[in-house]
């Protein structure tokens, strides 16, 4: 059994002003971040003077099923020429937001001697709605990389609407440049800076609040390992089953949870349309 002095030792405290007041802060383990780097490396490999697309297979499948996003996005890129281009489903909902049914996917983009910019792909045409749509999801991954990530340099996120098939001079009357109200050394990416942010992106992606955090009166985060992570990021609107096995205690029902706050947030339930089944009547009652 720990004593108090051993237990303070173990955690590390970063302010938090996501889920609470100024005051709540949330309780890191050292053991889980200790792999945060590692992590990091796997997920956003970053190469001087090279432009890295990740995660690969994302970005094969996206580029196959919308070929032309291929062309539109070398066109977006066609400046930079060292940074990385993050592909998600849907951004939206890996910060926590619902997913919106016209969005065809989203990618980050994060160059150097560039702003961060929050590229949302859309169907067929942009609209007022769309772009607010965007705006609320780089706002909020802004929050997640400052109070989650522990993100401590000046940010902004810049949103950017694209459509497909390309229409350009579309839409223009809403998409204001934000970038133009931040100071210039607010938002550009220098080396320096780009490790940090990375690695902030690994913690706001990768952790989730632990059940300790109820029992203790603090927000306790756990890091998901690369495996957990993958599972999560299929697309379930094509991944009609997948199986999750492993040895009692290696999270299994960590992954349940998070493919449950994620069909809650792709398909828009309830969580009283969610069905969860399971033999163990103590972790049926653990899950509600």
């Amino acid at each position: 059994m720990l004593l108090p002095v051993q237990l303070s030792q173990t955690f590390t405290l970063a302010l938090s002003l996501s889920e609470g007041p100024p005051l709540a802060k949330p309780v890191y383990s050292h053991q889980g971040l200790d792999n945060v780097d590692d992590l990091c490396k796997k997920l956003f490999p970053v190469k001087s003077c090279s432009i890295i697309y990740t995660p690969e297979k994302l970005t094969e499948d996206l580029f196959q099923e919308h070929p032309e996003l291929k062309i539109l996005m070398e066109e977006q890129l066609r400046q930079i020429s060292e940074g990385i281009v993050i592909s998600s489903r849907s951004w939206a909902v890996d910060v926590g937001l619902p997913e919106k049914r016209d969005i065809i996917c989203g990618i980050l983009v994060l160059a150097k001697d560039w702003p961060p910019i929050l590229y949302t792909v859309c169907k067929h045409q942009i609209s007022e709605d769309l772009f607010e749509y965007s705006k609320c999801t780089a706002r909020k991954l802004k929050e997640k990389l400052v109070n989650t990530g522990g993100y401590i340099h000046k940010l902004c996120i810049i949103p950017k609407l694209l459509v497909l098939p390309p229409v350009f001079n579309h839409g223009e009357e809403w998409d204001l440049n934000i970038q133009e109200m931040y100071p210039q050394n607010y938002s550009l990416i220098k080396r320096i800076n780009l490790k940090d942010l990375l690695r902030s992106l690994t913690i706001a992606l990768l952790t989730f609040k632990s059940f300790l955090s109820d029992r203790v009166g603090s927000e306790v985060l756990n890091v998901l390992t690369m495996k957990q992570y993958q599972l999560l990021s299929e697309n379930l609107h094509k991944t009609k089953k997948l199986f999750v096995y492993g040895l009692p205690g290696t999270g299994k029902t960590i992954v349940a949870l998070n493919i449950i706050e994620k069909i809650r947030n792709m398909f828009q339930c309830r969580q009283q349309e969610v069905l969860y089944i399971c033999e163990n009547q103590p972790l049926r009652d653990f899950v509600r």
